[in-house]
């Protein structure tokens, strides 16, 4: 059974998470490299396609609340090992 989001998650939106998208990006790679994955299996696992994965690892993309679920779950990590609070 797959989860199912909450309606302002869907949007994009999070009232939740405050979190640097350069970190994120970071230890997405971090993490998929450690999991012995390339962006194909992660694709694969998480339902992101490749190539917008990409983009979040570059930093070129953001990485929304939703997605960031998506792929803490394909490695089998916590969200919050992806998330370093933004400097304030």
């Amino acid at each position: 059974m797959r989860f199912s989001f909450p309606d302002w998650m869907n949007r994009g939106v999070s009232p939740l998470f405050n979190y640097d998208m350069n970190a994120t990006g970071y230890l997405i790679r971090r993490y998929r490299k450690a999991a012995g994955m390339d962006l194909e299996d992660l694709a694969f696992r998480s339902g992101i396609p490749a190539d917008r994965l990409d983009r979040m690892e570059n930093r070129l993309e953001q990485v929304f609340d939703v997605d960031l679920v998506a792929i803490a779950e394909a490695l089998d990590r916590s969200v919050v090992d992806f998330i370093e609070p933004k400097p304030y």
